[in-house]
């Protein structure tokens, strides 16, 4: 898991790490009931990565957050 963003904007970090924390308490409450696979596939072995979409997305993600830092 990662996490990315801007440390001057304290709402949206809190957020995200409150998001991390939340979504990693969950993973492994599920995988103690056997609900989920202890296997664990990052974002980089799926057929998401490299994909036209995700390169905009990025590319957004990074010109907002370049923009975000010049304040």
């Amino acid at each position: 898991m990662s996490v990315e963003g801007s440390i001057t904007d304290e709402v949206y970090a809190r957020c995200l790490l409150d998001t991390a924390r939340d979504t990693l308490t969950n993973y492994h409450i599920q995988q103690k009931l056997g609900k989920r696979s202890p296997i664990i596939v990052p974002a980089y072995d799926t057929a998401l990565v490299g994909t036209d979409a995700e390169k905009k997305l990025l590319a957004a993600r990074d010109e907002l957050s370049n923009a975000m830092a010049k304040e």
